[in-house]
């Protein structure tokens, strides 16, 4: 695949997300459909993920001496914080259920939801090798 195919599907990827949550957004669909939360986070943990990943690799951060297991850790870690930053947003703009029980939980599928989908990402990108350098990251 070639350096600038990971970024086009990272932008599509991007622009698919955004208009799916403007529209969900717009129409309610969040409250009518309370599953489509967590797709979308899901897809914003793909999506964050492919992005660090494709960042980490211009930027020559990931060497061939680096255990496939803590880029992993790496990819969930900057996903996470990413996620918290989103709920932080949600939280200070009021965006939240009213009910705290109901909130925590939220707040908890949300998080898993982001860090499967960075999972799902970090599979897509090296284990089934759509973005390989010269030599493997074993």
């Amino acid at each position: 695949m070639t350096k600038l195919a990971l970024p086009l599907s990272i932008v599509v990827l991007g622009i698919v997300v955004a208009v799916l949550h403007g529209y969900a957004l717009n129409n309610f669909l969040y409250w009518h459909f309370p599953w489509l939360d967590i797709v979308m986070h899901f897809l914003g943990g793909l999506l964050a993920s492919l992005f660090g990943l494709w960042f980490a690799e211009r930027c020559n951060l990931i060497t061939n001496a680096r255990p496939k297991a803590i880029l992993l850790f790496d990819v969930i870690l900057f996903v996470f914080i990413i996620s918290l930053l989103w709920e932080s947003f949600e939280f200070m703009f009021k965006l939240v259920l009213h009910d705290p029980v109901e909130y925590i939980i939220d707040t908890i599928i949300d998080f898993l939801m982001g860090i499967m989908g960075a999972v799902f990402g970090f599979y897509l990108i090296y284990i089934s090798g759509l973005f390989k350098k010269s030599s493997s990251h074993e």
